[in-house]
């Protein structure tokens, strides 16, 4: 057992309870010869509380505060920092600093065990030198007022803000966070999971790799954030890794891609994100990204997506992602690479842009797509929603919704026709089209009148398809219709349907 002296009292620094990494007891100056911390509190029977204290530690390895064994410590306006690096296992540094927080500026082990801190600062510039750190079932509590806020600062290369490992918790409210090298998150859940849960948080990230909010499923690894400011300089503003959870509730979250989810090892996990409200904003890539993922994220609530490059969602890298929109209004491209698909949901919703790639969409009749150029999906599911093609220039083209899938549904088609040129939208259907829909047309150079029938959707399985398309529309001085090919003339597609003159 190993003594520190601590304000001029000998505290017992007592061994951890079981890291997930090892089935044995671990204590960090077990694990660490040279850890050392300048408050140690580890007497569950004794609660420790200060006032306008400082706590400074430059040794290596070296903590501000340190809380184990289920005791508890309540400190208020406290000054805390750090400037040692960690030297111990340098080649494998996951270990004693990533893992377990050797060398954070507060580090709380163990479950019951518990850090509140309440007003103040903790700043950390070493390497590996997390500013906050709570695992194996410990807690921490940090918050400031709206008028001051608890400020967090991590300066040093690998140095997260604030990170959980192993069952860990932090609570933060009125807190802003800063980092300024690389691999150094903002907020971050890691090895064995955690939960952090945010309320009125600033993180800003400067280094490459460093994700404003980072969480790994890895166990159950959660972050929950509300009415929060997220900005990544050079990485995500959110990356959502191994399977974690992500809940975002009016928070403005800001990166090179927006939001990402991944998966860290060779096969795919199913990351989950839920963003209410609030606002996804990329400044040098897409909004959304799934890279060997199968995860699903839902954004609702009017929340804001805008993407630098036009994208909105990239399923890539052999994903199999799901995004569900629920009272959204979105602009932009939907893609898929080769490897990968996507489903996409859109409820009570309004979409501006165009598919590319294996993107297989459902809309409910409350639903609009602004369709903006030509598009491809692999299904059209319960399609109940409304389709407009974008008119075209004077001499545009005639965009074309081509579903290699299925078709089904009851939805509404508002498609465009050149009556001088026998031009228009079109609408294919390479697998089963079922259900009804409705074809409503609006004419350019309506002076002229249609001098053949013009084909406006063409259905390639004609032996099972039991769609029906009717419509049409008054254009010019003309009345024309949607009917079958074959009760047309002899000459058209008898199983696609063409506008058609009626007089």
């Amino acid at each position: 057992m190993k003594k520190v002296l601590v304000g001029g009292v000998t505290a017992a620094l007592l061994g951890l309870s079981p890291l997930a990494a090892f089935a044995a007891s671990m204590n960090p100056d077990d694990y660490c010869s040279d850890f050392n911390a300048t408050l140690t509190v580890s007497d569950s029977t004794t609660p420790v509380t200060s006032d306008g204290q400082t706590y400074s530690n430059s040794n290596s390895d070296g903590s501000g505060v340190y809380v184990s064994n289920g005791a508890t410590a309540t400190l208020t306006n406290a000054m805390i920092s750090t400037s040692g690096a960690s030297n111990t296992n340098t080649a494998f540094p996951s270990d004693e600093s990533t893992q377990y927080g050797i060398n954070s500026g507060v580090l709380v082990n163990g479950t019951g065990s518990t850090l509140t801190i309440t007003g103040g600062s903790i700043t950390t510039s070493g390497y590996i030198a997390n500013a906050a750190f709570a695992t194996e079932g410990g807690t921490i509590n940090i918050s400031g007022t709206a008028d001051n806020p608890f400020t967090i600062t991590a300066t040093g290369y690998h140095s997260h803000g604030v990170d959980v490992t192993y069952g860990g918790t932090i609570n933060l409210s009125y807190v802003t966070i800063s980092t300024s090298q690389d691999i150094s998150s903002g907020v971050a859940t890691d090895f064995g999971g955690g939960t952090i849960n945010a309320d009125h948080i600033t993180v800003t990230t400067n280094g490459g790799a460093s994700a404003g909010i980072y969480v790994i499923g890895d166990g159950n690894g959660k972050i929950t954030v509300t009415n929060s400011t997220i900005t990544s300089e050079k990485s995500e503003g959110a990356d959502v890794a191994g399977g974690g959870t992500l809940n975002l509730t009016d928070t403005n979250v800001t990166g090179v891609n927006a939001l990402k989810l991944f998966t860290t090892g060779t096969t795919a996990e199913a990351g989950t994100a839920t963003i209410s409200g609030g606002s996804l904003t990329s400044t040098g890539g897409d909004a959304i990204v799934f890279s060997n993922d199968t995860g699903t994220v839902t954004v609702e609530d009017g929340c804001t997506i805008t993407a630098s490059n036009g994208i909105l969602v990239d399923s890539t890298s052999c994903s199999a992602g799901s995004v569900i929109a629920n009272g959204e209004t979105l602009t932009g491209g939907i893609i898929t690479d080769s490897t990968s698909t996507l489903a996409m949901s859109l409820a009570n919703s309004s979409f501006t842009g165009y598919t590319s790639g294996s993107v297989a969409l459902t809309m409910d009749s409350s639903s609009q797509w602004n369709l903006n150029t030509d598009s491809t999906l692999t299904a059209f599911n319960d399609n109940s929603g409304t389709v407009t093609f974008t008119s075209p220039s004077t001499g545009g083209a005639y965009y074309t919704l081509a579903t290699t899938g299925d078709l089904s549904g009851s939805g509404t088609f508002n498609m465009n026709v050149d009556l001088s040129t026998a031009k228009a939208n079109l609408i294919t259907i390479g697998g089963t089209a079922s259900g009804s829909y409705t074809l409503y047309f609006t004419g350019q150079n309506s002076s002229s009148t249609l001098s053949d029938d013009v084909k406006v959707v063409d259905l390639a399985d004609s032996a099972t398809n039991t769609a029906t398309f009717t419509g049409g529309g008054d254009l010019g001085a003309y009345r024309y219709a949607v009917a079958l090919g074959s009760n047309l003339s002899s000459g058209l597609d008898g199983s696609d349907y063409y506008l058609y003159n009626t007089y």
